[in-house]
């Protein structure tokens, strides 16, 4: 899979990498079931975003819309 990433990002960044940052793009939840980010954005966060056609750097989300993300990446 990580493979799969670094080949839809041009391998502009190492598996590892892409790892590393996946890891540590946290969301919070509030009470409303609500998502918030809890990572600082860099280059690579954007590419991702770009790549896969999701915010989750600056968006609200709700449960529902981040269901939605899961099972697009899983395509």
């Amino acid at each position: 899979i990580y493979r799969f990433l670094e080949k839809k990002i041009d391998e502009k960044y190492s598996s590892s990498k892409i790892i590393e940052t996946i890891r540590n793009m946290n969301l919070l939840k509030d009470s409303n079931s609500n998502f918030f980010p809890a990572y600082t954005r860099t280059d690579l966060t954007d590419i991702l975003h770009d790549r896969f056609g999701f915010r989750t750097d600056y968006e609200i989300l709700t449960e529902k819309n981040l269901k939605k993300i899961f099972n697009q990446v899983r395509k």
